[in-house]
C-alpha cells in the first residue's frame, strides 16, 4: 500500500479543497483498507481496490463538508519557497501563460460532473489504465472510455468559453485534452 501513497495523495488533493482534507481522506482510506483487508481478494488489483476505497472516502467527506461553511486560508504556510521562485532561465511570459493554463484547466476539471472528473483524474493524474479505472469504479471499460471522451469534450467546451477560440497551451495540457498522456501522441494503455 505504501507504493501507492503519493499517487493516492495527489488524486485526493485534486479532488478536495485542501491538503489537510486530502491527508484526512488518505488516512481514512488506509484505516479502512487495514480494517477490511480480509475482504481483499488475492490476485486482484490492489491499486484499483485502494482507489475504490479512496473514492468512497472522498464522497463521504464531500457530503460532510457540504453541510459545513467553506473556509479558505489566506496563505499556505506549507508551501515551499522553491515552488514560488520562478526558473531564472524561463521567459516570464511563458511562466505566466503556463500558470494561467493550469489554473484554467484545474477550474475546468472542478466544474466537470463527478462521473467524468473521477475517471479523468484517475487517467491523467494517476496514469491508471482503462481496465484499472473500470475495476476501481465498478463499471464496464466501455463506460470508462465514454466518460473520458465526454470529460475531454466538456473540458474543451469549458476552456474555449473561458478563452474563445483557444485551448490550453503547453505540451502536457494539450496531450491531456487531446486524450494522449505521452509525448508524441501515444495511446493510453488498456
Amino acid at each position: 500500500m505504501k507504493t501507492y501513497y503519493r499517487e493516492l495523495f495527489n488524486f485526493a488533493q485534486l479532488r478536495l479543497a485542501s491538503r489537510e482534507e486530502a491527508e484526512d481522506a488518505l488516512q481514512t482510506t488506509f484505516t479502512r483498507a487495514f480494517r477490511y483487508f480480509d475482504s481483499f481478494r488475492p490476485g486482484t488489483n490492489e491499486r484499483a481496490w485502494l482507489y475504490t476505497i479512496l473514492n468512497n472516502t472522498i464522497k463521504d467527506q464531500q457530503k460532510k463538508s457540504a453541510r459545513q461553511p467553506l473556509m479558505v486560508p489566506i496563505d499556505d504556510p506549507d508551501q515551499e519557497l522553491g515552488s514560488v521562485i520562478a526558473d531564472p532561465d524561463e521567459d516570464p511570459e511563458i511562466i505566466v501563460a503556463k500558470e494561467m493554463d493550469l489554473t484554467l484547466l484545474a477550474g475546468a476539471i472542478a466544474n466537470l460532473p463527478e462521473e467524468f472528473a473521477v475517471p479523468f483524474l484517475m487517467r491523467e493524474a494517476s496514469d491508471m489504465k482503462y481496465s484499472e479505472i473500470a475495476e476501481a469504479l465498478g463499471v464496464p471499460m466501455g463506460t470508462v472510455m465514454s466518460r473520458l471522451h465526454r470529460a475531454r469534450k466538456t473540458l474543451v467546451e469549458i476552456l474555449s468559453t473561458n478563452k474563445p477560440g483557444a485551448k490550453p497551451s503547453g505540451d502536457r495540457s494539450e496531450r491531456i485534452i487531446d486524450g494522449t498522456s505521452q509525448p508524441g501522441g501515444e495511446s493510453h494503455g488498456l
